[in-house]
């Protein structure tokens, strides 16, 4: 049910302000951490969802206290601007509410669809204050249920799969291969499935084969969609960048293309981003003809974010209780982009402008992009996009 009037949030707020700052920040700092402490190859590609993991550390946050509260509140970048310590629970309920806002948007039939699922599995005997599993449930809208991680390891393994396939309307079958630890307490668990449709559709009959640069002498081929239209674009010598809206305009893609080729320049690029840089590019968009160029995508990443969290700083994240730990956190997104945005084929009219008059952003080499829901400013996905999938190889 849509958050009455007297319940929305007042987007202008201090605390909303904090929240979506510190989600952008995190979204960054994440990235890099992920590449730091996952990534092999300069082929492989990256997408999670910034708010997802975010809401999973603040039920973290919600029952940890000394160390791992300082932690994840710096993590989370949390700790600047409001006493936390002492007003925790306005962040619960900004949270709760700015999901039930988001939720509430992208389950209208004009807007994105998400299908999320967000949990807590505990080792059956295991406490869990009441007070954690009754704001974990009505604030994050997350459920916290029992399993035998011990006796029944795969029993555990095929619950946890089942229910992930059941809150993603099948999107996302699975997201354990392997049977747990017989030692795990707690899996922290988090998997999303997005499905947008773009205000203005690419144009099936423009796509085509085009080579896509990981390095200057590392090349592929995509399947290179074309748009043009208005849209909310930016550029100088260093980047361009290009909003790209989906049906009912409150949630946007922004792909950011530095102008340097290959996956080390982007590397670098990214690692001289900040919050600040990227508020102030969308802050610089301005509405102007465009033809566009994107490729053709199915991005899934399933990541165990322990050691990237680690990197950031968050070492003691116990829960409600002491000892109780989260073992694993683990997270899973599925991701498909096409011509008209969802997985249908479907096309429109629009002219491509070529007369030399146009901007023109032709995501050709390594990028990264990210999708903002705008009245709140809180990223939902990130991605960096070294390789896109599927791609074949360039026959010399």
């Amino acid at each position: 049910m849509r958050p009455t009037a007297s319940q929305e949030p007042d987007w202008g707020s201090h605390v909303n302000n904090i929240i979506a700052k510190g989600i952008l920040k995190f979204s960054l700092d994440l990235d890099r951490a992920i590449y730091k402490t996952s990534v092999t190859s300069n082929r492989d590609n990256v997408v999670f969802s910034p708010l997802s993991v975010s809401v999973a550390l603040s039920l973290v946050l919600l029952g940890s206290a000394g160390r791992t509260f300082d932690e994840v509140s710096r993590v989370l970048g949390l700790e600047a601007g409001v006493d936390i310590s002492q007003h925790s629970e306005v962040v619960h309920q900004m949270f709760g509410l700015l999901l039930s806002f988001v939720n509430y948007r992208v389950d209208g039939s004009n807007g994105p669809r998400v299908n999320s699922a967000s949990g807590i599995f505990v080792q059956e005997g295991y406490p869990i204050r009441p007070e954690f599993r009754a704001i974990s449930e009505n604030a994050y809208k997350s459920e916290v249920m029992s399993v035998d991680f011990k006796r029944r390891g795969i029993e555990a393994r095929d619950t946890i799969n089942n229910w992930v396939k059941e809150r993603t309307m099948e999107k996302i079958t699975s997201i354990l291969n392997e049977v747990p630890n017989p030692l795990t307490n707690v899996i922290l668990l988090s998997a999303l499935y997005f499905n947008g449709e773009w205000n203005q559709h690419f144009l099936n009959s423009q796509t085509r084969k085009k080579q896509f640069f990981i390095e200057p002498n590392d090349v592929i081929n995509v399947d290179m969609m074309y748009n043009g239209g208005n849209f909310p674009f930016y550029e100088d010598k260093s980047l361009k960048i290009v909003a790209l809206p989906y049906k009912g305009l409150e949630m946007s893609m922004y792909v950011l293309l530095p102008s340097a080729e290959g996956a080390t320049a982007l590397k670098s690029f990214r690692d001289g981003l900040t919050a600040e840089i990227i508020e102030n590019l969308i802050s610089n968009l301005r509405n102007q003809t465009c033809i566009i160029g994107l490729p053709r995508m199915k991005l899934s990443s399933t990541l165990t974010l322990n050691n990237a969290l680690q990197s950031l700083g968050l070492h003691s994240a116990s829960l409600t209780n002491p000892g109780l730990f989260a073992d694993e956190v683990l997270h899973k997104v599925e991701m498909d982009v096409t011509e008209r945005g969802t997985e249908a084929a479907a096309t429109t009219g629009i002219i491509l402008d070529r007369t030399g008059n146009q901007k023109r952003l032709v995501a050709d080499r390594p990028f990264l992009f990210f999708i903002r829901h705008d009245p709140t400013k809180l990223v939902l996905f990130w991605g960096t996009v070294n390789a896109p999938t599927p791609n074949y190889a360039v026959v010399r």
